[in-house]
Formats: C-alpha cells, sequence, structure tokens
C-alpha cells in the first residue's frame, strides 16, 4: 500500500507510524487536528481541512503522497 485516506484518528497514525505508510487526513473533530499537523510536521501525512476539501485538493494530495521523497514510502 503507498498510502491511505484517514479521519487521523490516534490508531490510524499508529498504524501509518508502525507500517511506515503515509497518510493523507482530513479531520473531523476532537484531536484529530492535531493529529494531522504532527503528521504534517513528522513528514508521514498531508493535512488536508475538511472546510478546503475538493476533488482537485484530493488529487493533488494524493499526487503529493506518490511523489514527495521526503514522505516515507517503501
Amino acid at each position: 500500500m503507498k498510502g491511505f485516506v484517514t479521519h487521523g484518528g490516534f490508531n490510524s497514525l499508529q498504524e501509518a507510524i508502525n507500517s511506515a505508510t503515509p497518510i493523507i487526513t482530513i479531520p473531523l473533530f476532537g484531536d484529530q487536528y492535531r493529529n494531522g499537523r504532527l503528521a504534517e510536521k513528522y513528514q508521514f501525512g498531508i493535512d488536508l481541512l475538511k472546510s478546503e476539501f475538493s476533488q482537485q485538493t484530493l488529487i493533488d494530495a494524493i499526487s503529493r503522497l506518490l511523489n514527495d521523497q521526503r514522505l516515507f514510502i517503501d
């Protein structure tokens, strides 16, 4: 798996870290906003805001996930 899209819950972050799989987070509430920012800060994810979410932002995020060498992809 090259990456996965998640709401950014704690378990998703732990699975991403343990499997070295980059994520795209779309936080909805609670700690998910902070978790998405942490994924970007530590370069294992891309954080998208629900209010700015569109087909094009998702396409751009997937393209970045697949092509950005800083994100840990095996």
